[in-house]
């Protein structure tokens, strides 16, 4: 046994069992995730600025990824499919099954402009965590999860659909 943090590792020996690494990993200090609530998203996509932790987003400035999966966006889906409501700013469909093939693009910079804020969504907010957390971890400045996903957004905008 092993002590780390004040929590009692139990180490094994078998290479098959390792839990140690992801109690670990989860006390390790992180700074706080910001997030966006769904009523400041609505009013971005309303072409309004919006304070923010870090700075004031607007629409012209804002990165958008989905990490839903392909079949939850017909159950509920931004105000155009793709698209913000001004039609013009690609909210990019990522969905985190796929993160091994677009992965490799967002640590290199050519998928998403590390230096601009990105508001990642999901269904209720903790897969866009995990990404969230992710895209800090790979260097990037500004990263805001979409607090409560498409289902709380669903509550301030019932146009989208949802929720699910």
């Amino acid at each position: 046994m092993k002590n780390v943090l004040g929590i009692t590792l139990i180490i094994a020996r078998s290479s098959a069992f390792v839990p140690h690494r992801r109690l670990i990993s989860s006390t390790t200090l992180r700074k706080a995730v910001n997030e966006i609530s769904a009523q400041d998203l609505k009013q971005l996509f309303g072409g309004n600025e919006v304070p923010a932790a870090q700075s004031v987003l607007t629409m012209d400035g804002v990165q958008m990824i989905d990490v839903r999966e392909p079949d939850e966006l017909m159950v509920a889906n931004y105000p155009k499919p793709g698209m913000d409501s001004m039609g013009d700013r690609p909210m990019q469909h990522l969905p985190l099954s796929t993160m091994n093939e677009w992965a490799p693009k967002a640590v290199d910079g050519s998928l998403l402009d590390k230096s601009k804020p990105v508001v990642v969504a999901c269904k209720v907010g903790g897969r866009s965590m995990q990404v969230c957390r992710w895209l800090d971890d790979q260097g990037y400045e500004e990263v805001y999860n979409l607090a409560g996903g498409i289902n709380k957004y669903s509550s301030v905008d019932p146009s989208v659909g949802g929720p699910y």
